[in-house]
């Protein structure tokens, strides 16, 4: 019943909006209901098997839901959105926007946005962010933007950045960033800039830097500049350059 409800009202406001984009010309009684009825056919929710299908609509779905583009996505397995603006998922296993404009997805299992901007993303598992732009990342595992900036990360296991700008990774075991600027990172065991600049820097067992640190601390041993490893093994504290990662 609540997908009929959906259904009314998003080809109520998708006609609104043609009607006031359009040429007031072609406002006539027989292109409106064109419109209507084009917009009926995209947006209607197809229920095979549990699972819904549409190419434009928006719904909720017992077990999946797949679109071309949706505003509204929720399910209680998988919500998919291929390409286009999606600011709402919700989803008990995966949520996913390939190419476009993520606001909010929440899952049990993974979060995705392939090619964009996620705004939120908080997962069971994993938040992936391919290659865009990452506000928020909340995962139970790992966080992970590959190519691109990412505001704040937040991971039970490993935060990383692989390429671009880190502004906040805490994560249990290991926070990284590959290439590029980490503005700070907390970790349970590693915290590391392979090749780039650091702000801030605190972890369990070593902080590394191909680059500048500006602060590092690890067990309360502390420097500001540093370059290289800074290592803490029990009460003793090695800062060299040479040391060897202790993955």
């Amino acid at each position: 019943m609540s997908n009929i409800f959906i259904f009314v009202a998003t080809v109520t406001a998708y006609s609104w909006f043609l009607w006031i984009c359009v040429d007031e010309k072609t406002n006539t009684i027989k292109n409106i209901l064109k419109r209507i009825l084009i917009l009926s056919v995209l947006c209607m929710p197809l229920n095979i098997d549990g699972n819904i299908y549409t190419v434009f609509g928006n719904a909720k779905s017992e077990k999946s839901i797949y679109s071309v583009w949706s505003l509204y996505q929720e399910a209680k397995k998988d919500a998919v959105s291929l390409i286009g603006l999606t600011p709402y998922q919700k989803a008990g296993a995966s949520a996913s926007v390939v190419v476009g404009l993520a606001g909010y997805q929440n899952a049990g299992d993974d979060v995705l946005t392939m090619i964009g901007i996620s705004g939120y993303q908080n997962a069971g598992h994993d938040a992936l962010n391919i290659f865009g732009i990452s506000g928020y990342q909340h995962a139970g595992r790992y966080a992970l933007t590959i190519v691109g900036i990412s505001g704040y990360q937040n991971a039970g296991r490993g935060a990383t950045t692989m390429v671009g700008i880190s502004g906040y990774q805490n994560a249990g075991r290991s926070a990284t960033t590959m290439i590029g600027i980490s503005g700070y990172q907390n970790a349970g065991r590693s915290a590391a800039t392979m090749v780039g600049i650091s702000g801030y820097q605190n972890a369990g067992n070593w902080v590394s830097i191909m680059g500048i640190a500006l602060y590092q601390k690890v067990h309360g041993a502390e420097r500001s500049f540093g370059v290289g490893v800074l290592t803490a093994v029990s009460d003793e504290t090695v800062d060299t350059l040479t040391s060897p990662s202790p993955y």
